[in-house]
């Protein structure tokens, strides 16, 4: 945790609010714990404390359940997430890498998804200028630019 060889004579009420957290967290991971809770257990550490502490808890023989909004530090250290997402949580068995894969993936199916449809509504507003289209086919090309249009708004919200 880069304490230096000076720190350690050092009382904790003189400590920083990081040289604190630092010294709680080698302390608990330290400890004949089994379990841990911690709740945003990345402020106030310099990247080399950071860096320690990844490594501790990758290394760590018990649970580590932890609260954090630093996804740099998910990634490196999380084997489940446990998200809340729409006032909901949701238990994933995956890695935070593959979580974010997932995203990417299905944004890239969203967006092929959108070509897809408005390549459709082009050739559909396309047939109906042609004047040799029946009323009836003009009747079935209106239908499917309505549907179609409804699919385009509703890839569009989410």
């Amino acid at each position: 945790m880069h304490f230096k060889a000076s720190d350690l004579s050092k009382e904790v009420k003189v400590l920083s609010g990081g040289e604190r957290v630092k010294l709680y967290l080698a302390m608990i991971l330290l400890s004949d714990a089994n379990f841990l809770v911690l709740d945003e257990p990345t402020n106030y550490l310099d990247i080399a404390a950071l860096e320690a502490l990844e490594s501790l808890i990758q290394s760590f023989a018990g649970a580590v359940l932890f609260v954090s909004h630093d996804s740099a530090f998910v990634r490196h250290t999380a084997e489940q997430v446990l998200a809340i997402e729409d006032g909901k949580m949701k238990l994933t068995r995956k890695t935070m890498q593959e979580l974010e894969q997932e995203k990417t993936d299905k944004k890239v199916t969203v967006a092929e998804d959108k070509l897809v449809i408005e390549l459709r509504l082009t050739e559909i507003a396309a047939k109906l200028s042609d004047p040799r289209v029946s009323q009836a086919e003009k009747a079935e090309l209106d239908r499917a630019y309505i549907e179609n249009s409804r699919l385009l708004r509703e890839i569009k919200r989410n």
